[in-house]
């Protein structure tokens, strides 16, 4: 393939190449994301911030992961209060979903995010969500709206909260299926 672009690419300008590599490399994968995600509609809340934006950030698979008890009991407790306070409305009491608003729980859930990193979730909550006003909730509620999540598909609790900083987040891989 490379052989093929060559001619192509010699009459591309420095900035034309980059805008060409963007796009054979990134609107497959957002295409890809928004369907990952519920097949968000063009131009709605979810579809702002595709995960294909973070694809760098594979390196958390070596470290800490969802089974190794990123969160407490508290943490989890308190998420459950701030769910029902701020996503229920859309995302159903149940977590189960309802209308465009996916569901928070189950296989579906737990393998959409499957090998991406805690950070990624945070970060596509803090940005998309809630869907009429984004990017309203503080750091320290979505963590332990994550937390909650965490805690209600299975993953264990342990005695050390789940960290709000990017760093910690980053380090810490979604595995769906327990090692």
């Amino acid at each position: 393939m490379r052989l093929e672009m060559r001619p192509v690419m010699r009459r591309v300008t420095r900035r034309g190449r980059l805008a060409v590599l963007l796009a054979v490399a990134v609107l497959p994968l957002s295409a890809f994301a928004s369907a990952v995600h519920g097949g968000a509609r063009r131009g709605s809340a979810a579809d702002q911030v595709p995960l294909s934006a973070y694809s760098h950030m594979r390196s958390h698979m070596r470290g800490r992961t969802t089974w190794d008890s990123v969160f407490n009991a508290e943490q989890a407790a308190r998420g459950q209060a701030t769910y029902g306070r701020t996503c229920a409305r859309c995302h159903q009491p149940s977590l189960g979903g309802a209308d465009e608003s996916p569901a928070l729980t189950g296989g579906t859930f737990v393998s959409n995010w499957n090998s991406h990193s805690l950070y990624e979730l945070h970060d596509r909550i803090m940005s998309s969500m809630p869907t009429d006003t984004p990017g309203t909730y503080r750091r320290s509620d979505v963590v332990d709206v994550i937390a909650y999540v965490l805690s209600a598909n299975g993953f264990p609790a342990g005695t050390r909260e789940l960290v709000a900083s990017d760093d910690s987040l980053k380090a810490i891989g979604f595995v769906s299926a327990k090692p």
